[in-house]
């Protein structure tokens, strides 16, 4: 590996357990968590496909957008999940209202993936086929860097309240 990449890696890791450490401080705060994590996923990107700024701006102008979309989609999704697990609870609804939410739960996830190729293909003006792989690499490396370093925080959690 070159000096960059290690840099780049060690500044990644650093700058994510920061963020986990002033986690434990915002406790009350994690629109303010989720922000910090945006700006580092941000920073991570840029250097991983090296935009220039006036591509760096159309870029993440689409990807908010398309993150927007997301979160609409994903919000609607897990209100059919509730609506779905109250009427387990109340065990009082028929088999025909559960097959109409299992199936809007279907359709919620059917537009997710659509969200994502209209997103990939929305953007093939901005960045190269190889660009773009390398942009689904990172975004999974980084939340799959998150989730471990989460896990790990409760781990340490539950270790202590034992």
């Amino acid at each position: 590996m070159n000096i960059k990449v290690l840099t780049i890696i060690f500044i990644f890791l650093s700058g994510l357990g920061v963020l986990v450490a002033q986690g434990r401080n915002n406790q009350g705060h994690p629109k303010l968590m989720q922000n910090r994590l945006q700006e580092l996923e941000k920073i991570k990107i840029i250097e991983t496909l090296s935009l220039d700024e006036e591509s760096s701006i159309r870029f993440f102008s689409r990807r908010s957008e398309y993150l927007s979309q997301q979160k609409l989609i994903f919000d609607k999704r897990s209100q059919i999940m509730d609506e779905i697990q109250e009427l387990l609870e109340k065990d009082t609804a028929d088999s025909s209202i559960f097959k109409l939410k299992v199936n809007e739960l279907l359709s919620m996830d059917k537009k997710l993936v659509s969200n994502k190729e209209e997103f990939f293909n929305n953007i093939k003006d901005i960045l190269t086929d190889v660009e773009i792989a390398k942009l689904i690499v990172v975004e999974h490396l980084f939340r799959s860097e998150i989730q471990n370093e989460l896990r790990k925080k409760r781990f340490k959690a539950r270790d202590f309240q034992e």
